[in-house]
């Protein structure tokens, strides 16, 4: 389990995150293996910024955790 560090008045799940950015900016796998590395160690430590626009969820800043997260998600599936 992640340890949540930050607040927030809402909960959303990952799989309801549109991407905003689309391919705009691509992560490497050593990116995503140190986000992971800093999820397990440190917690979720910033929340993720959501605009709700017409009935959806898009993902403004925040795609390199969601990317990592669902990476570890596939072990927890209560992440997604």
């Amino acid at each position: 389990m992640i340890k949540i560090n930050c607040e927030s008045d809402a909960t959303l799940k990952l799989t309801d995150m549109v991407p905003f950015q689309g391919k705009l900016k691509k992560r490497t796998d050593q990116d995503i293996k140190e986000l992971t590395d800093s999820l397990i160690s440190e917690g979720l430590m910033m929340p993720f910024a959501i605009w709700k626009h017409e009935g959806k969820n898009f993902l403004w800043d925040g795609h390199g955790r969601k990317e990592a997260l669902i990476k570890l998600a596939v072990n927890d599936t209560e992440l997604l």
